[in-house]
């Protein structure tokens, strides 16, 4: 791909409807923000020996593999145009440039970062989210990895016009992939929940018809069970993740599109899912380094963690509102100078 094509994608990236992408759900943007705090709790060292919050990736994988299929529908059964090189194009530059700050940083400064594995060998299979048996660099590299491949498979299957429909194929191939690599790899388990995510799409679709004001009030009360569940789960029980977690995920993400009013008055909650993407990645080069040094000059006492938890997640929101902001400002960049050439 020239730099013609990557500048015209930032454009279409770039442009005002980008950050209300094909109308996103209100609802599923709070979700987001919710799952981005689970995810974020869980790097703390007193909730990650707990396995506290580990549902939070449940919620997101779940959602991307239902977005997926809703948008395709809403596209009359077709892809947005440009579906892999905007994926690439949103997601991998920010992942390399905090890569190369930790890999840097952590060079020079072992202490924040000695759990990691900074070898060149292991930057190399981090930047290309080649599962190598170690933890990569930016820690949440490893979804990435399952998230390329379900967006390259669903690409794939697009492009290969056969007589059998669309999510069929989606599913043929994740299937015998995950078949195939499981005896090698059994985190590959984790793309069975993409496919839980396309069934909650005709699932809503074939229920949706059969609900009426009677029900709304379970709705609103379940919601609240369903979380606490997933986010105190154990961690045992992700050992299985597309079992007890998956369908905890696929309760909630169909509750959650249901509460509109609710939903409206949760406004924080929805920047927090607009900013989603950059707190996920981020979020463990603020906290391992805070939660490391409290740790160390504090003491390890649960007590002592709740007092720095609340603090320590404003920052991280912060400065995912700055990169984020950084971000758009470079695109907006790149636009002006395809406009003049």
């Amino acid at each position: 791909m020239g730099l013609k094509q990557v500048m015209d994608l930032f454009f279409l990236c770039s442009k005002k409807e980008g950050n209300n992408y094909l109308k996103k759900n209100v609802n599923l943007q709070i979700l987001r923000g919710i799952a981005c705090l689970f995810v974020c709790i869980n790097h703390f060292t007193f909730f990650n020996l707990k396995g506290i919050g580990q549902g939070g990736v449940e919620l997101f994988i779940i959602m991307s593999g239902y977005l997926t299929i809703r948008n395709y529908y809403s596209h009359n059964k077709q892809l947005t145009k440009n579906y892999l090189q905007k994926k690439i194009i949103t997601i991998i530059p920010l992942y390399w440039i905090l890569t190369v700050i930790v890999f840097m940083v952590g060079t020079f400064f072992p202490v924040l970062f000695n759990s990691l594995d900074l070898s060149i060998s292991n930057l190399i299979y981090s930047l290309f989210l080649i599962p190598n048996g170690e933890s990569f660099i930016i820690y949440p590299g490893w979804t990435l990895t399952y998230f390329f491949l379900f967006y390259f498979i669903v690409w794939f299957c697009y492009k290969l016009k056969l007589k059998i429909g669309f999510e069929l194929r989606v599913a043929i191939c994740i299937s015998l992939l995950t078949i195939s690599i499981y005896p090698y790899l059994d985190s590959i388990l984790i793309m069975i929940e993409f496919l839980i995510g396309m069934l909650l799409y005709h699932f809503e679709c074939k229920t949706d018809k059969y609900l009426n004001s009677k029900y709304t009030n379970v709705f609103k009360i379940s919601s609240i069970p369903f979380l606490l569940c997933l986010f105190l789960l154990p961690g045992s029980f992700f050992e299985k993740r597309y079992f007890i977690p998956s369908i905890l995920a696929f309760c909630i993400i169909y509750i959650f599109n249901h509460l509109d009013k609710i939903c409206e008055k949760l406004s924080l909650l929805k920047s927090i899912g607009d900013l989603s993407f950059t707190i996920y990645l981020i979020h463990p080069i603020i906290i391992r380094p805070i939660d490391k040094l409290c740790n160390m000059f504090l003491g390890a006492s649960p007590y002592v963690a709740l007092l720095y938890v609340l603090p320590t997640l404003i920052i991280v929101c912060l400065i995912a509102y700055v990169t984020n902001n950084t971000m758009s400002k470079f695109s907006s960049y790149l636009v002006r100078i395809k406009k003049y050439n």
